[in-house]
């Protein structure tokens, strides 16, 4: 729950000026063309049959109505998603603006950017690279994965009604003397064989989260001893503190080299399942469907 109020606060604030209420705007548009999206994308399925069914009987004249028609569909589809993702990042850089310039208040007000980084106490790592990236990072998955959410439930409404239509035949066998029928098979068999790996996927992939996030926090570490010992040349210069200041960069790279080997290893422990996966997904349904 705490999680979820901070994203609302976060989201409030991005909302809060006008420049952050035409991005509601923004917001809205980009989701009603995702819903033209599905539209055309229900006719790119439609026009699958009737073009197989004209190069089954032999129709050339339906053929090649077809390959015009094909090509008007690939031209709406690519203009909805070009138009789409042209004002979704219109958008992300508004509500980042905003986001942004609310943090650089926060941090330059009553002097919190001295007390935070001199304070051994200060629960906040790197406020500057959060500043900077965090607030992007936010922006990019609050307009991405939400808009991309609400598409797929919407998706999932209208394909499932579409499956349902063609999916006609009823799938029969005996399982320890039990007759068992099951209408529109292809239907169930679906969502329960994502289901099944979407949550294979999570459970693995899951220690990812935490090991990225220390992956950056520790990236973000070594970029600032960097930059202080830019900024302290001089001084460095002056006290022959090459070597101490050596040491701490080796000390803070070693330290991404650790997490690293933990990244790739997790990387390769999830790759084990969503390789074969990808290579077979196109496939799984016309095996589900070799009863009918």
């Amino acid at each position: 729950m705490k999680v979820v109020r901070s994203i609302f606060r976060l989201i409030k604030i991005c909302v809060s000026t006008a420049e952050g209420k035409v991005g509601i705007i923004f917001y809205a548009a980009v989701f009603a063309l995702n819903i033209v999206g599905i539209k055309v994308s229900l006719e790119l399925i439609n026009w699958n049959k009737h073009f197989y069914n004209a190069l089954e009987k032999y129709d050339t004249q339906a053929a090649f109505h077809q390959v015009k028609l094909f090509a008007l569909l690939v031209a709406i589809s690519s203009l909805i998603y070009l138009i789409s993702q042209y004002l979704q990042k219109l958008l992300q850089i508004r509500w980042r603006k905003v986001l942004t310039e609310k943090a650089l208040n926060i941090w330059l007000r009553d002097k919190n950017y001295w007390y935070l980084s001199s304070s051994d106490k200060a629960e906040l790592d790197n406020p500057d690279q959060r500043i900077a990236e965090d607030c992007k990072t936010f922006i990019e998955h609050l307009t991405g994965t939400t808009l991309e959410l609400l598409n797929r439930c919407i998706g999932l409404v209208t394909y499932t009604v579409v499956l349902w239509n063609i999916a006609t035949y009823a799938l029969s066998f005996t399982m320890f003397g039990v007759h068992i029928t099951i209408p529109h098979y292809m239907v169930w068999a679906a969502p329960i064989y994502v289901a099944i790996s979407s949550v294979v996927t999570h459970l693995l992939g899951a220690p990812l989260i935490k090991i990225n996030v220390e992956q950056k926090r520790r990236e973000a570490d070594f970029r600032f001893s960097l930059t202080r010992f830019r900024e302290s040349k001089e001084a460095v210069a002056l006290q022959s503190g090459e070597k101490v200041e050596r040491e701490i960069m080796d000390m803070r790279f070693l330290q991404i080299i650790k997490n690293w080997k933990k990244l790739i290893k997790r990387d390769f422990i999830l790759g084990c399942f969503t390789r074969p996966y990808m290579a077979t997904i196109l496939r799984i349904p016309v095996f589900l469907a070799l009863p009918a």
